[in-house]
């Protein structure tokens, strides 16, 4: 299963035409080809509509069921004590989500990218949700180069504020992404945690030194979903079930450089 996080209706080249000046100007900066060719060939749904896309996809509730933002007790800490099941933000801890569902029918359960359903403890993360593997973030919009908090910083638990974005954990290892690990996702370079770096990957002291592509946060799960489904194709003693959350085209608005070059060069000013 493959989200795309907050794409919006003309955010896909099939949607453009060149009727006017301003939708050709559309059509021009928007490349979006295997996303079109998954539209033509399969089913379109043009009247689908979800509000809280996250809670309400793994939840399969209305937003309104599950607890968002302001608890008005100890909002720290996102907790209200006087409930211990519904009373934090995010999808209550008694509901069982799509991801256990899948787990009980016999899949082999992974999840990468983005979750935003909840995180005050670990039952309310992808763990505690029926996936065996989760590769990504846990909050609403962390940087894609330095992998931090990002603009919000308010990832908040009971743990004592013991999570921390962009993680991996599995049957082995529950913690940051690490150097060795980054590397093995692609991104050798040093760790680059909680680094400034501008919208294109470079440090912002000193912007001729620029990460390379494969340290795009994007890049990196799109590794990890590779080295997953070659485990299964020498595996295949469980069904597949892998979710790639995308953080893309999320804020805050970064892209590799050379993305930029090539959209530049698709619009005709290089």
């Amino acid at each position: 299963m493959i989200v795309a996080d907050d794409l919006g209706w003309a955010n896909l080249g099939s949607r453009r035409t060149a009727e006017t000046a301003e939708e050709a100007q559309g059509w021009a900066e928007t490349h979006t080809p295997n996303l079109d060719a998954l539209r033509s060939e399969g089913i379109s749904l043009e009247r689908h509509y979800a509000t809280s896309s996250s809670c309400s996809l793994w939840s399969g509730r209305l937003p309104t069921h599950v607890t968002h933002g302001d608890l008005s007790v100890n909002h720290q800490m996102l907790w209200n004590k006087k409930d211990n099941n519904s009373g934090f933000d995010g999808i209550p801890r008694a509901m069982t989500g799509l991801g256990t569902k899948m787990k009980q029918a016999g899949y082999e359960t992974h999840f990468i990218g983005k979750w935003d359903a909840g995180w005050a403890t670990p039952e309310h993360t992808p763990l505690g949700r029926g996936f065996d593997s989760f590769l990504g973030f846990l909050q609403a919009e962390n940087d894609y180069w330095s992998k931090d908090r990002g603009p919000l910083k308010y990832l908040l638990d009971v743990c004592l504020n013991k999570f921390r974005d962009f993680v991996l954990f599995n049957a082995t290892y529950r913690g940051g992404v690490t150097g060795s690990i980054a590397t093995e996702l692609g991104c050798n370079a040093t760790l680059v945690q909680d680094k400034p770096f501008t919208a294109l990957g470079c440090d912002m002291d000193n912007r001729s030194k620029c990460l390379p592509d494969s340290c795009y946060e994007e890049a990196m799960f799109l590794q990890h979903a590779k080295q997953i489904l070659r485990k299964v194709d020498t595996n295949r003693s469980k069904p597949l079930f892998l979710t790639f959350a995308h953080h893309l085209p999320h804020a805050p608005m970064q892209v590799p450089h050379s993305f930029l070059q090539k959209l530049l060069g698709c619009l005709g000013v290089i």
